[in-house]
Order: structure tokens, then sequence, then C-alpha cells
């Protein structure tokens, strides 16, 4: 049985190949600061995209996106990345 990294892995790397596959640019993975760690930094376009995967083996605790909504409706941690990420 694999542990939740691994199928955490697994499952971000499903992800960064569908993104790469619609055009976006993966930046970075993984990417840490003090106030937390986000999966992905990618771009499309002229957008630079923050992305959190989240899996469930079952809905029993809702969908992955709910889990983020305070964090993104908030702002919180995305400003602290946005402020520390160097975007040139």
């Amino acid at each position: 049985m694999k542990n939740n990294r691994e199928i955490g892995d697994k499952y971000e790397e499903k992800a960064v190949k569908l993104l790469i596959s619609r055009g976006y640019k993966i930046l970075e993975r993984n990417y840490r600061v003090k106030a937390g760690e986000i999966d992905i930094i990618a771009k499309f376009e002229d957008t630079i995209v923050f992305i959190e995967v989240k899996y469930r083996k079952t809905l029993k605790y809702g969908y992955g996106f709910i889990l983020l909504e305070d964090a993104f409706y908030s702002g919180k941690f995305l400003i602290v990345l946005t402020r520390v990420y160097d975007l040139t």
C-alpha cells in the first residue's frame, strides 16, 4: 500500500502532464516558503498560476477544491507566495 506522499506525487505528476498538454509552462514544483508549500507554479500566456493538487479516494471529506476555499477567498496563502516568488 502506498503512503500519502507517494499517492500525492502520483497525482501531482498527472496534473503536470495535463497542464503541459494544455500549453502551460511549469515554473516550479513543491515550492516552499515559511508560510507553506504550493504544489505547482505554472505560467499560461502572461498569467502565473498557483496550483494545489488534491486527491480524494472517496467523497467522505468532500471535493478537494472545497478544502482550498477559505485560503483562496482570503488570499493570505497566495499573497505570501506571490510576494516571495520572483517573476522576473
